[in-house]
């Protein structure tokens, strides 16, 4: 069942993402006016892309998933993995001392996660989506976290961070794709 509410359209209680230029532009500017903005680390988005069949490639970056919900609906993922080089960046210039204990790093991802996040919310949500904030979620050593999401419907947008790998994903939810 189909149905158009402030210009969102809803597919029986779930929602289809329009992994769409418009998506890629709302990430890729979350993306600069948190790390290049607030941190002052040079970003050079690559080409986004979209697919079921492509990796997540998590192996060497620290992440986080936050659970995308629209009107308390869980509709899928953003991914968060950054190089542990660019971690380390903001995490020493909020505290000059901060060690790489990895509790002191998850907690250092999530909070850059939050708030690229909550940056690509507000903007989807001028346009009309009823996106929530949620809390984030390590997936270090999280396997089954992850793989979850291997074969959902999903964008990726790889960046490069002062010269380090990082990437932003938003997938479908993995049990609807």
């Amino acid at each position: 069942m189909e149905r158009k509410k402030g210009g969102v359209i809803f597919m029986s209680q779930k929602v289809h993402w329009p992994f769409d230029e418009h998506m890629a532009e709302a990430l890729r500017q979350a993306v600069s006016s948190t790390l290049m903005d607030v941190f002052q680390i040079s970003i050079k988005p690559e080409s986004w892309r979209v697919g079921k069949k492509m990796p997540l490639a998590l192996d060497s970056l620290d992440a986080c998933k936050i659970d995308v919900k629209q009107e308390d609906v869980l509709c899928g993922a953003f991914i968060a993995a950054f190089s542990r080089d660019i971690v380390l960046k903001v995490l020493r210039q909020c505290d000059p001392d901060a060690t790489e204990d990895p509790k002191i790093i998850e907690d250092a991802v999530g909070e850059i996660a939050n708030m690229i996040y909550g940056a690509f919310k507000t903007g989807m949500n001028k346009t009309g989506y009823r996106l929530s904030m949620n809390l984030p979620l390590s997936l270090s050593g999280e396997i089954e976290a992850i793989t979850q999401y291997e074969g959902a419907e999903k964008m990726i947008l790889p960046f490069r961070a002062d010269g380090f790998s990082c990437r932003v994903i938003i997938t479908q939810d993995h049990k609807d794709s």
